[in-house]
C-alpha cells in the first residue's frame, strides 16, 4: 500500500488459509491518526503501533485478523482493506480473492 500524500509504504502477506494480514517490518505508517468523532479505531492504532513503531516505521511484523484492521493500523484512518492492499501486479485485494474463490 502505498499513499504518498500520506506518508504510507507499506508491505503486507495475506494469508488465503488463515485470512490474516501480516504488515511487514520495515513498512512506513502515516504520522497522523485520525480524530474524527465517528472513528473508533484510535485506541487500537496506538496501541499496535506502540513499542513497534520508530519514526514511523515498523520495527517488528505485525499479524492483523482483517486486512482493513492491518489498513488501520498504516494509514491511522479508517480504511477498507479489501480495497486499499494491492498484489505485487496491482490487482486489489478484493479481486485477487474473488478469483482465488472461483478456482
Amino acid at each position: 500500500m502505498k499513499i504518498p500524500r500520506v506518508g504510507v509504504d507499506a508491505k503486507a502477506v495475506y494469508d488465503t488459509d488463515t485470512k490474516e494480514t501480516v504488515v511487514l517490518k520495515g513498512s512506513k505508517v502515516s504520522d497522523r491518526i485520525s480524530d474524527a468523532p465517528t472513528f473508533r479505531g484510535r485506541n487500537t492504532i496506538e496501541k499496535s503501533r506502540s513499542g513497534c513503531c520508530k519514526n514511523n516505521i515498523l520495527q517488528k511484523d505485525l499479524v492483523f485478523k482483517s486486512p482493513s484492521t492491518a489498513g488501520n493500523i498504516v494509514t491511522g484512518r479508517s480504511t477498507d482493506g479489501l480495497q486499499a492492499w494491492h498484489t505485487e501486479d496491482g490487482k486489489r485485494l478484493k479481486a485477487f480473492l474473488s478469483k482465488q474463490d472461483s478456482i
